[in-house]
């Protein structure tokens, strides 16, 4: 399309726009949640319990939405979240998101498991940071960030409430899988963990997901800030204030990941005192 249609108003517009447009693999994928989706939909409703106080006489001559974050400085403090696979939506993938991102201001967070690499992104923006997915491996995980570090995007953001894969039985039922053509291009080459669903075998990978010895190394062996993504507690923001941790994303994944975790929105004034 090459023009907004009228009937485009809202982000929910958008979401059933979207859902006419992709196959039901792809939409099984954007928008499933984790097990019986009680997270998210426990996300949703903590937003729509959130009240707003009026005080429409107040002078606001000089306002401005414009923050300086890590030394960037943004129109706004809208940025956007780390998606995986966003050739599923469009033919562009990440790039077109990133074209939007200079657009708008604002800052991109890459996904980890883009569905375009890299190098391509980072053509397209300035304002980028990269999510990492720790790998097993260290000395993948180093390789990643000095990438990044090269190709001068501005932050890590290491996720830590996902050393496995959500399980979502939206996916489940639709049988999701990615088409051809589409992969976790930035580690193709990158030996995965491999993941059953039973206790068992996750208590056998035990030694090798990731603990707070590896955010701590990977600290030290970065230029780049370090944000840490998934908080969910009072205990885990204030280790990673210990760790001289730049910045924390509190986060349950938008419930994808782990389900009957209370709403991200609740945690933050106790996380933020």
């Amino acid at each position: 399309l090459d023009f907004i249609p009228q009937e485009l108003v809202s982000l929910k517009d958008y979401e059933e726009f979207t859902k006419s447009r992709v196959d039901d693999n792809a939409w099984a994928y954007i928008s499933g949640f984790a097990a019986d989706e009680i997270t998210a939909k426990t996300n949703k409703k903590a937003f729509e319990n959130i009240s707003l106080l009026g005080r429409s006489l107040e002078d606001v001559k000089g306002g401005n939405t414009k923050l300086n974050l890590f030394g960037q400085e943004f129109d706004n403090p809208i940025i956007l979240a780390p998606v995986a696979f966003q050739k599923l939506a469009h033919d562009l993938g990440e790039i077109a998101t990133a074209q939007a991102s200079k657009a708008m201001g604002s800052c991109m967070v890459v996904s980890g498991f883009s569905s375009s690499t890299l190098e391509e992104i980072s053509n397209y923006a300035d304002n980028l940071w990269f999510q990492l997915y720790m790998q097993y491996d260290m000395k993948d995980n180093l390789s990643l960030i000095k990438k990044a570090e090269d190709l001068n995007y501005k932050a890590l953001v290491i996720t830590i409430d996902a050393p496995i894969s959500g399980l979502r039985n939206s996916e489940q039922r639709a049988g999701f899988c990615l088409p051809n053509g589409i992969s976790a291009i930035n580690i193709k080459n990158i030996d995965p963990i491999q993941i059953t669903n039973n206790f068992e075998n996750i208590f056998d990978i035990a030694p090798i997901l990731p603990t707070w010895k590896d955010i701590e190394f990977i600290k030290n062996n970065t230029n780049l800030p370090v944000i840490l993504k998934g908080i969910t507690s009072v205990p885990y923001a204030k280790k990673a204030i210990e760790l001289g941790i730049d910045g924390i994303i509190v986060s349950n994944h938008g419930g994808r990941t782990m389900d009957t975790l209370p709403s991200s929105i609740e945690l933050l004034p106790k996380i933020t005192k």
